[in-house]
């Protein structure tokens, strides 16, 4: 995967600053008019610096794609680009767009179809006024279901949705939109880990809506099984009965080929006991929480309570090959003791090795 080097996308970085449309995210979106480019308007990201803000929207929209297959972000950078050739940008941007254009048509894809498990506003209103309840084809359980659950609700929880499942906003960070938050892991995954190792990137691609669409789900379901995915479930959505219901009919959240993440509504970090933990944390261990916080370490976990995310944490650790090489470094072997080995054993049988798998280096 040749794709992009680093020496085009820094000379990216240093043009994109020259352009006034990054002076503020107003003045960014208005590019975003297009029938290709408006899609990803309300994506964008702000900064408090013109370069950050450069960088956290390359690094967002430097893989994205058309739903024909066009490349988002030389689109822009043609859009970007000012109407009077004698200016010196015009050229500078003709000669980017150029660049990225021949690098990203090189780039090996893989691609992710995901499925944001929550409700649109109009059904969250439906579920807080019991009116879904009110289908004679449900049972009264349902509504005493949710009833049980409304005290414990975080204040404001309706206001998390919005008129696409994708457009769900994280109940523990109200500033979160679900579809953004996934979209910017995977640029800074590729950016950080795919492009370094020449491994091909990963796209995601939605299929939230189809998902629970009457006419497509069958269709939706079945390609599910073959290709496998994520499937990213809203806890309280779950107490919509037309969501829980699709999600038992697709089999699909108890089956290997998907990777399942419920979300709850309640932020554990914002527990008191917890704040005084990460204030100490991050006071006296400083690289520690930013290993954690900011570096997205997994192998640096705080905050977790219960038994099961123990025991979770301590697998995904010890069966990566990688983390082992890196805790327990080479040692002398005791010939009188034959369960100790030189190095960490290769371990095989990972989720993540459909993504991470060694052989796609170089295609």
């Amino acid at each position: 995967m040749p794709g992009p080097t680093q020496d085009l996308i820094n000379r990216c970085y240093a043009v994109l600053a020259r352009c006034d449309q990054f002076s503020s995210l107003h003045s960014l979106r208005a590019v975003f008019v297009s029938e290709e480019l408006l899609p990803f308007r309300d994506r964008l990201r702000d900064a408090h610096s013109l370069d950050e803000r450069v960088r956290l929207n390359v690094d967002y929209l430097l893989y994205q794609k058309t739903t024909d297959g066009r490349h988002i972000f030389t689109l822009f950078l043609q859009a970007l680009r000012p109407s009077s050739e004698i200016d010196a940008l015009y050229g500078d941007l003709e000669d980017l767009r150029g660049g990225f254009e021949q690098s990203l048509g090189q780039v090996n894809r893989i691609d992710v179809p995901y499925v944001v498990a929550a409700m649109t506003r109009i059904e969250a209103d439906a579920l807080q006024s019991g009116g879904v309840f009110r289908d004679p084809r449900i049972a009264p359980i349902e509504s005493d279901r949710f009833n049980a659950l409304v005290p414990s609700l975080p204040e404001g929880w309706i206001e998390d949705y919005g008129e696409r499942r994708h457009e769900w906003k994280l109940h523990a960070d109200h500033s979160s939109v679900m579809g953004t938050v996934l979209d910017e892991m995977l640029a800074h995954i590729n950016r950080c880990l795919r492009q370094p190792q020449n491994l091909p990137v990963i796209d995601g691609i939605p299929f939230s809506e189809a998902f629970f669409s009457a006419e497509r789900q069958g269709e939706t379901w079945e390609y599910l099984r073959q290709s496998g995915g994520l499937l990213i479930v809203d806890a309280i959505s779950l107490f919509y009965p037309p969501i829980r219901q699709a999600l038992m009919q697709s089999t699909l959240a108890s089956g290997e080929q998907m990777a399942v993440l419920v979300l709850s509504p309640l932020d554990f970090h914002a527990a008191p006991v917890n704040g005084c933990i990460a204030d100490l944390v991050t006071q006296e261990m400083p690289m520690t929480f930013a290993r954690f916080a900011r570096h997205l370490d997994h192998r640096y976990e705080m905050g977790i309570g219960d038994l099961c995310g123990v025991q979770r944490w301590l697998f995904a650790l010890f069966s990566s090959p990688e983390d082992m090489a890196g805790i327990i470094q080479k040692r002398k072997v005791d010939l009188n003791r034959g369960r100790f080995r030189s190095q960490a054993p290769l371990l095989t049988g990972r989720m993540s090795g459909a993504i991470f798998r060694q052989s796609e280096v170089g295609q």
